[in-house]
């Protein structure tokens, strides 16, 4: 029961932010300056995926911001080694509705970004809340075409918080989909208008 009902609320909260009016720009990857990424906190060779795309993308003088979520139940055995990184602890950082507290994604979601990319795997309303809370240019997530299919409503909450969405069969290939970002944002350069 109060699940339904958390998730009900959730729903609306989202629903209200992602309503706000914004502007949508698509920049050449020389344009971005400023990348936040959204992440699961999960295994080491995940966070080495993450990690690697960040230091590829700060040799190319880009500022990245990573926030990330941690299930209570999720160890850690390795290190975050990128000093913009934040992580919200789901056990100390949540309220009952299973919100951020007041000013724990500040940090991160007070920034303007030429780039949010959210690597996590949807649905995840931590990811969905975020990025409808932050401003940015142009907001990029991956989408399971199969899921998709069985839950069109999730896709449906998808276009109205994310401008692309890079669709993929199954499961996340992150270092995949992080490539692939890449590479539509080269193709798809100087639009004002992206492509769902």
């Amino acid at each position: 029961m109060f699940d339904s009902l958390i998730l009900n609320h959730n729903r609306k909260v989202l629903k209200r932010i992602a309503s706000h009016p914004r502007d949508k720009r698509m920049k050449s990857l020389d344009e971005v300056k400023q990348i936040g990424i959204i992440f699961t906190v999960g295994s080491e060779r995940e966070w080495n995926i993450i990690y690697n795309f960040v230091k590829e993308m700060e040799h190319q003088r880009k500022q990245v911001y990573l926030i990330g979520f941690q299930h209570f139940k999720q160890e850690i055995n390795y290190i975050f080694t990128h000093a913009r990184t934040t992580i919200c602890h789901e056990k100390d950082d949540f309220s009952f509705w299973r919100l951020p507290k007041e000013g724990v994604i500040d940090g991160f979601a007070n920034r303007h970004y030429d780039l949010l990319i959210d690597t996590t795997v949807q649905p995840d309303f931590f990811a969905q809340y975020v990025a409808a809370k932050t401003v940015a240019d142009l907001k990029v997530t991956y989408g399971d075409t199969l899921q998709a299919e069985l839950l069109p409503s999730l896709h449906n909450d998808l276009l109205q918080i994310f401008d692309l969405t890079i669709q993929g069969e199954g499961k996340i290939d992150l270092q995949a989909f992080l490539h692939e970002t890449v590479h539509y944002i080269n193709m798809m350069k100087g639009s004002t208008h992206p492509q769902q």
